[in-house]
């Protein structure tokens, strides 16, 4: 992938040229070479879409001291770029829908805070292990989660067990594990799988990063 800096009459430069095409990102023009896209249609998908879609629309109602609020925590938070290894602060609209969202996909029919997280999400101290199984997976868990965080539950479809992981993770659900119940298990169809889990905080949309787990059989 190459990233151009244009001069001012060819700033804002996009649109497909042969095998490349020119995307604008938040760090400036990108040369990526096409593909096509792939738009499976999903229900998962589509609920993805709504939830963002929500999320843009809840934006437009804040008041101009809510959306500062947003903004000012924004400012707090950077972005690196894969590509020159730079960061840069994001804007409050792009917190404000990215946690959103996340909530939304926990609590479908919950309220979206108008004001941003006042704390970090940290890590639960616990342990998630894998073990594949005739039609399932079991996740369990060395202890109970902390109080409103859930675990969300995440794979990723292999052709073979000889190949790795993308990027592209399907969510299986969340689950709060509580003492007495360590355990959940995920139905699939035979084959390989990487699994993985990440903790979100019910209340604010707040995620951390996906954990790998490694590759399970489902047989």
């Amino acid at each position: 992938m190459a990233k151009a800096k244009l001069s001012g009459y060819l700033a804002g430069l996009k649109g497909k040229s042969g095998r490349a095409v020119y995307v604008e990102t938040e760090f400036g023009t990108v040369l990526r070479e096409w593909s096509v896209p792939r738009n499976p249609q999903t229900a998962a998908q589509q609920s993805v879409r709504l939830n963002f879609r929500q999320a843009v629309q809840l934006f437009q109602t804040l008041t101009a001291a809510q959306r500062q609020q947003w903004n000012d925590y924004a400012s707090k938070l950077m972005i690196r770029d894969p590509e020159t290894g730079k960061s840069r602060r994001r804007r409050g609209f792009q917190v404000y829908a990215g946690l959103s969202s996340k909530f939304l996909q926990v609590n479908p029919v919950g309220t979206v805070p108008n004001t941003p997280p006042t704390t970090p999400l940290v890590k639960d101290a616990i342990t998630i292990t894998v073990a594949g199984a005739v039609g399932k997976i079991t996740y369990t868990a060395s202890a109970a989660n902390t109080t409103n965080v859930t675990t969300e539950f995440c794979v990723q479809k292999l052709a073979n067990s000889a190949r790795k992981a993308g990027r592209q993770f399907t969510s299986k659900g969340f689950f709060q594990f509580v003492v007495g119940t360590l355990t959940r298990d995920i139905t699939l169809t035979p084959g390989s799988y990487v699994c993985a889990y990440r903790f979100v905080n019910k209340l604010t949309g707040q995620e951390l990063p996906l954990v790998n787990l490694g590759t399970f059989t489902v047989s």
